[in-house]
């Protein structure tokens, strides 16, 4: 497998081999779809599609692939164009964050993100749409969805220090 990761201080995510060579960078600083004030949390689904969350613009960027493989820049500082597509913004303007750090997925598809100033989780469908929120203990940092036991982890942070991790059903129930 290959291995997506969101770089926040360039405001991209990459792209990597299973061994760690560098295959491309996508995004980039701007406001525009599918740039990024600071690209946070990434997700991605089973066909490939990548999840962005940007803790500055408070959105998430969903991204489809548009080819078999990607076009990436000769060198891994320069910003490219991306080889995945914008397909939408997630969050605006009907579901306004406080604050968006991870993304994760679940096994039909649906979207969490992590809306950290509002200290909740909220779930949109494949497709975009909202379908509902849940509070979690203290601000919820990243999320990570065990797809085979429904069960969401998310590290929630106070004064930028891990308090705990709590374990959440995909409803939003805390189990721990």
């Amino acid at each position: 497998g290959r291995l997506w990761v969101s770089e926040e201080g360039n405001d991209r995510f990459q792209l990597f081999e299973a061994n760690g060579t560098w295959v491309g960078a996508y995004g980039g600083p701007g406001t525009d779809p599918g740039f990024f004030g600071s690209a946070a949390g990434i997700a991605v689904s089973d066909d490939g599609e990548v999840f962005v969350s940007d803790a500055t613009g408070l959105y998430v960027n969903r991204f489809v692939p548009c080819g078999s493989e990607p076009t990436p820049t000769s060198s891994p500082s320069a910003v490219p164009t991306p080889c995945v597509a914008f397909a939408f913004e997630i969050g605006l303007p009907e579901e306004v964050f406080g604050g968006v750090e991870g993304v994760d997925l679940d096994a039909a598809g649906n979207i969490y993100v992590a809306d950290t100033a509002n200290k909740r989780i909220k779930v949109y469908s494949p497709q975009g749409a909202f379908l509902r929120q849940f509070v979690t203990g203290t601000n919820p940092h990243q999320i990570v969805i065990n797809r085979s036991l429904g069960r969401i982890y998310v590290v929630e942070l106070s004064n930028y220090l891990t308090q705990r991790v709590g374990v959440y059903d995909l409803m939003g129930t805390a189990i721990s």
